[in-house]
């Protein structure tokens, strides 16, 4: 039996804020922390709703609450160390972990045995006729990331701020592996995440507009993609696609699930605990949307808080970063990630590192 990295991560945090009270440390406050506080005491309040739910499956709910947990500390450390963030560092550490990766899918390319202790017990291959990767073959690989979506979406920032940032010669190598890994652990729902994020992106940088119509945009746009969910489940588009046809049967079941409960949330987890007694207790599924996720789980309040933080990112950030968090809020339409590590990396690294930066300038 493996150790569990994500009570290490607890533990870690604990440490970092205890230094920090301890110390006295002087924290700087920006809007998107308050936003981001607000979202978090949503989510833990949410709890008050799964209370005397009967369908909970107590070691989802457990899973769940360490992982937010988790989230939540690293959260705090970011803001309390606002001023210490290291740019440099930050995406070295960011691209240790895909080179980790990485040697994960080649060890499921070649059948080396990855002791268990390495990983949950996920799948980290997925294969069957709706499973097919740019190479053609039936089979998506997601390695330790244990699922073909997310590890896509890790790659493919990697290779943004490959792309966006000064380059060595091994990061060139590193480029080739990250687009090999791509290949592998590609689906078509991705083209959701893909070309929406950059026809954004390019749109953005190229229209000679003022600041302020800039933010209007970003508004719309955020706004735009936060209702995408909705509009795509009612007018049932390419619904002939299966992993669509299987993400709206899920949001069919959330909405249901929302109005049973006269549109209150569920409470965090509501929904895998009420698909899995739909399906008589064999199947524990997330919904397959953040923002129906928000909407259904966690309520209405916490999808203007979600829309409040990005709208603040976008606004604070530029370069090859605007690019990943618009990426991110795509990739958020069909799946849910508030509960992954990468949920703060964009809604709160990101947005210091840029801050960061520019203290320093200032100094």
């Amino acid at each position: 039996m493996g150790i569990d990295l994500r009570y290490i991560l607890v533990i870690l945090a604990l440490f970092l804020i205890g230094r920090a009270i301890l110390n006295k440390r002087k924290v700087q406050f920006i809007k998107n922390d308050l936003y981001l506080f607000l979202l978090y005491g949503c989510l833990f309040f949410s709890y008050i709703f799964i209370l005397g739910n009967k369908n909970i499956v107590s070691d989802e709910l457990k899973s769940l609450t360490i992982l937010h947990i988790g989230n939540f500390l690293s959260l705090l450390v970011f803001i309390i160390y606002k001023n210490e963030i290291n740019e440099k560092f930050i995406l070295n550490i960011y691209k240790l972990s895909i080179c980790i990766l990485i040697l994960s899918f080649f060890a499921v390319l070649f059948s080396i045995d990855i002791p268990s202790s390495m990983y949950t017990g996920e799948r980290m291959i997925s294969d069957g006729i709706e499973q097919v990767n740019l190479f053609g073959s039936m089979f998506r690989i997601a390695g330790f990331a244990e699922d073909a979506n997310y590890a896509f979406l890790f790659l493919y920032t990697q290779m943004l701020l490959l792309l966006g940032n000064k380059k060595r010669w091994w990061d060139y190598i590193l480029l080739i592996f990250v687009i090999i890994c791509m290949a592998f652990s590609f689906s078509k729902t991705q083209i959701i995440m893909i070309l929406p994020s950059l026809a954004f992106y390019i749109l953005f940088i190229k229209i000679k507009v003022t600041q302020r119509q800039k933010n209007v945009l970003i508004s719309c746009f955020v706004i735009l993609i936060m209702l995408l969910p909705f509009i795509l489940y009612k007018t049932n588009f390419m619904a002939s696609m299966g992993t669509l046809k299987t993400r709206y049967s899920l949001w069919k079941y959330a909405f249901n699930m929302l109005i049973e409960n006269h549109y209150m949330p569920s409470g965090l987890g509501g929904f895998r605990f009420y698909i899995n007694n739909v399906y008589g207790g064999h199947w524990i599924v997330q919904s397959h949307s953040t923002y129906v996720e928000l909407l259904t789980e966690i309520g209405v309040i916490s999808l203007f808080l979600f829309y409040k933080v990005f709208k603040f990112n976008l606004k604070s950030i530029n370069n090859i970063y605007f690019l990943i968090v618009v990426n991110y809020l795509c990739f958020a339409i069909t799946s849910e990630t508030l509960y992954l590590q990468y949920f703060i990396f964009v809604s709160c690294v990101l947005v210091n590192m840029n801050y960061s930066r520019n203290e320093m300038r200032e100094k």
